[in-house]
């Protein structure tokens, strides 16, 4: 920690961060002299930035078998990151997000996974869909990946 007193001024400097250390809830409070009352509280959230293992996409077999009428899950996750990464679901040739089920991992060992459920009909017989894995690296760095499902 580095401060001077006569400027009023305390900074706390973390060299070298690691998740399992560093990462978490910080907080700096003012506090009266002698009673030790708290005058000024503030806290920020520290996130120190992992690369997610490679993402894992079910079913892997292309083009997945699908039955009209039946529900076909398309699964993609991914195990560690910090944050989490983002994963969206397109039918090809449409901007629009499709709805899915996404399940956060509650820590880096827990996977983040993004279930589509895609009801086949005659209509998008062929239909290709395309998840797109982002992770943020650092700053506005990003990482995309791009996978493809044909039903």
């Amino acid at each position: 920690m580095e401060y001077s007193a006569e400027e009023g001024r305390y900074d706390l400097r973390i060299s070298n961060a690691t998740y399992d250390r560093d990462n978490g809830q910080y907080e700096c409070r003012m506090k009266r002299r002698k009673s030790g009352e708290t005058l000024h509280s503030k806290s920020l959230a520290l996130t120190v930035l992992l690369r997610p293992s490679p993402p894992v996409v079910r079913p892997a077999q292309l083009p997945v078998a699908a039955t009209e009428g039946r529900p076909v899950n398309l699964t993609c996750s991914s195990v560690g990151g910090s944050p989490a990464p983002q994963v969206k679901w397109f039918r090809e040739g449409a901007d629009q997000e499709l709805d899915a089920r996404v399940e956060r991992g509650a820590n880096r060992d827990v996977p983040t996974t993004s279930t589509l459920t895609v009801r086949p009909t005659k209509e998008n017989d062929g239909a290709v869909y395309r998840s797109d894995f982002k992770l943020l690296l650092s700053g506005s760095q990003t990482l995309k990946k791009k996978f493809v499902f044909v039903i």
